[in-house]
């Protein structure tokens, strides 16, 4: 069986932006299928995680033309260099999204790492971070 993100999304973050937040009425359509908790402060015993993107070229046919592009050669020793069963794939979790720049879908693959020190830092629009720690329990 493929891993799964689980079946509980926390949300971080003060309770004036979460109050906020659901105010929004952001889960418009999605209210039948979720139980809304309270929001609670964070257990003094949760442990520290990064839940970071990974990514892999795992597209033999996209490897294939720029190959052909860059290298200027056939499709068929295209293939013969990146065979169809060179691609790679993950064994972690991932959400199917849309991109809202080309339209096209893609494969968000998480990972989250145990951490042992808090760690501030950025997160992209995804919500995640190379760098940044939350807690996790």
């Amino acid at each position: 069986m493929p891993p799964t993100l689980g079946d509980t999304l926390r949300l971080h973050g003060s309770a004036a932006a979460l109050d906020g937040l659901m105010a929004a009425n952001w889960l418009a359509g999605m209210r039948d299928h979720v139980t809304l908790g309270h929001i609670l402060p964070v257990p003094a015993a949760a442990n520290l995680v990064r839940v970071q993107r990974k990514q892999v070229k795992s597209n033999p046919a996209k490897e294939r033309q720029r190959l052909m592009r860059r290298k200027g050669i056939s499709e068929a020793e295209a293939l013969r260099l990146i065979p169809d069963d060179k691609a790679k794939w993950l064994d972690l979790p991932y959400l199917t999204l849309t991109s809202q720049s080309t339209g096209q879908r893609f494969l968000l693959f998480i990972a989250q790492q145990a951490a042992t020190q808090a760690a501030v830092g950025e997160f992209n629009a995804y919500a995640l971070s190379q760098t940044a720690t939350l807690p996790a329990w």
